[in-house]
């Protein structure tokens, strides 16, 4: 039994009798050893309309004894076309203790502040699903304009200082 096993001292056994039966318990990581909890906010930071931020390589890690299934891993909702996840290097199968890794790149396909959400699913037993939340943005460079000119009276120089102003 596991109280006989521990009042004689045999750690591993205990250890093991906790752990049984084997799970797999998934962990997801940016950087790698930095854990992210569901719900939480990963930040890509400020980049040119058009262009691309270095991938963002991501870590899922297996703490548990049995192999983890990692099912899907894509974005949903918000501004997903903006985020693209790259799977192709990423174990489908990670075993016990071990990591897989994927990317994202970010390249904002309008002006201003852009969000969507990355969804890990997986066999995980008490979270199949995780969720990260991803922002980045594509900040109003000096000169270009983003006013709609619904008035007639537009101050350039306090346009131009990001104030609109008549």
């Amino acid at each position: 039994s596991s109280r006989a096993a521990f009042a004689t001292g045999n750690w591993d056994t205990f250890k093991l009798f906790l752990n049984y039966p084997p799970t797999p318990e998934i962990a997801v990581e940016q950087p790698e050893a930095v854990g992210l909890e569901n719900g939480d906010t990963k930040q890509f930071g400020s980049v040119s309309l058009g262009a691309s931020r270095s991938p963002m390589s991501f870590t899922i890690r297996n703490r548990g004894l049995a192999d983890l299934t990692v099912a899907n891993v894509a974005v949903i909702g918000g501004n997903a076309g903006d985020f693209v996840v790259n799977t192709d290097a990423m174990a489908k199968t990670v075993g016990a203790k071990a990591t897989t890794t994927f990317n994202v790149v970010f390249t904002p396909s309008s002006l201003g502040v852009r969000t969507t959400t990355l969804r890990i699913t997986s066999n995980d037993a008490d979270e199949e699903i995780i969720d990260i939340i991803l922002v980045g943005s594509a900040p109003v460079a000096g000169g270009q304009m983003t006013d709609n000119f619904d008035d007639d009276t537009l101050d350039p120089v306090k346009w131009l200082n990001g104030k609109k102003g008549h």
